[in-house]
């Protein structure tokens, strides 16, 4: 909780791209006075263990590849005695999870123009994850890992689970959130880079809805205490929506004041693993209200096929952006007006 200046100054960096040698006699200059988020892990990695600094640096090791318009951009490592910093570029409107929450208070608006061209945006950055050699899942895709700059534009961020994926390779480990995971994941099934479609597709669900998947009439109760996940179907789960393991500098603006725990019982883990998901508001898939909306229709259409049970038949991010397209081209009628009335 130390606080922070305006400016400061970080005197250790490992930046993109630069080899230390070469970064002693020639400093990055390009980095000074430029705004950044600072994501900070209170330990050093002198300090912790061999297992937590290889899950910092394969994040690094992700992240440091990656050079794209909806991709969060990485800028730099900086290592202390006690802490340990990671840099990226600030998105002034933070997460997209925070942004939700504060569209649902009516302190910001998030026109249905601009939902779809958020959703274009992750799905273009997901489409240079994944068509990489080799492939990279990002395998923990939700709204708090989606950051909305100041165009309204979406961007990528949090590849703390991500890894270069190997087709050849038994993928199996339950990894990501509960809440987005894909039943596959859950079930401890072999699964493949579509799992990441799954996750995009409660996203979908998210941005139409402002509502948690599964929070909708489905019982999920706040719990304080956080409990590991398991491959077993008995018993509750806590799982940590919109939060990571490091603390966050008051200069960042990509900390979610709205984070919270919610306990998913075992027995929706199970459903979700058999194929349930999570029920839309009445007002916003009614017969009537389809029909005034065109682009509503077709986009629940396209949630409902990225969240196929069989992910053979979920479509590529590819697939998806030219469906976005189309969407945009479609009417809609009333929808936020309807979505507006469901918080009033």
């Amino acid at each position: 909780n130390k606080p922070f200046s305006d400016s400061f100054y970080l005197p250790f960096w490992v930046c993109v791209g630069v080899p230390y040698a070469d970064f002693i006699s020639h400093p990055p200059f390009f980095f000074i006075d430029t705004k950044v988020a600072v994501k900070i892990y209170k330990q050093s990695f002198k300090t912790i263990s061999a297992e937590d600094v290889a899950h910092y640096l394969s994040e690094i090791k992700v992240w440091q590849q990656l050079r794209h318009p909806n991709i969060c951009l990485y800028m730099g490592i900086c290592i202390e005695d006690n802490e340990t910093y990671i840099l990226s570029e600030l998105l002034d409107n933070g997460s997209l999870q925070a942004y939700l929450a504060a569209v649902i208070n009516q302190t910001r608006t998030l026109s249905w123009a601009t939902k779809l061209n958020i959703l274009k945006d992750v799905c273009r950055g997901m489409t240079c994850l994944h068509d990489r050699k080799p492939p990279i899942s990002h395998r923990d895709l939700k709204p708090a890992n989606i950051l909305i700059s100041s165009a309204m534009r979406g961007k990528i961020s949090d590849f703390g689970l991500s890894k270069e994926f190997d087709f050849f390779a038994s993928q199996t480990a339950q990894v990501g959130t509960w809440l987005y995971m894909a039943p596959e994941v859950i079930r401890g099934d072999f699964y493949s880079l579509s799992c990441d479609i799954y996750s995009f597709s409660l996203c979908i669900y998210e941005i139409y809805t402002h509502i948690k998947p599964f929070s909708f009439a489905e019982g999920l109760s706040k719990k304080s205490e956080n409990t590991k996940s398991s491959s077993s179907f008995s018993g509750d789960v806590s799982i940590q929506i919109g939060s990571n393991t490091s603390k966050t500098s008051n200069h960042s603006k990509h900390s979610n004041s709205s984070s919270s725990r919610v306990t998913l019982p075992r027995g929706l883990q199970y459903q979700i693993a058999n194929g349930h998901r999570p029920k839309l508001p009445a007002e916003l898939c009614s017969d009537e209200f389809l029909k005034k909306n065109a682009g509503c229709d077709a986009l629940i259409r396209l949630m409902q096929r990225c969240w196929d049970q069989d992910a053979d038949e979920r479509p590529s991010f590819q697939e998806i952006v030219a469906i976005i397209t189309n969407i945009q081209k479609l009417p809609t009628t009333n929808y936020e007006t309807v979505v507006k009335d469901i918080f009033n």
